[in-house]
């Protein structure tokens, strides 16, 4: 099935960026269904607008990623 295929190719990205210390450790096939799931929620509410540009589209879905990626906790000050 492809959706399978999919999930085991994330799951095998996970996989390897908690082994060289990219991610942080955890349960591989809980985070990339976590992934799977945020990243294919955005095609129920997400349209361009007219207008909108490539960039504009573009710099929305890096801040998506970022936040799926580093999480939404604040830095910490120094």
């Amino acid at each position: 099935m492809i959706r399978d295929d999919y999930e085991s190719m994330f799951r095998r990205v996970v996989i390897e960026g908690m082994d060289d210390g990219s991610l942080r450790p955890g349960d591989p096939q809980l985070t990339a269904r976590m992934l799977l799931r945020s990243l294919n929620s955005i095609d129920a509410w997400f349209r361009t607008r007219p207008g909108q540009s490539a960039d504009e589209v573009r710099d929305l879905a890096v801040e998506i990623t970022s936040m799926l990626i580093s999480g939404l906790e604040a830095p910490l000050s120094m």
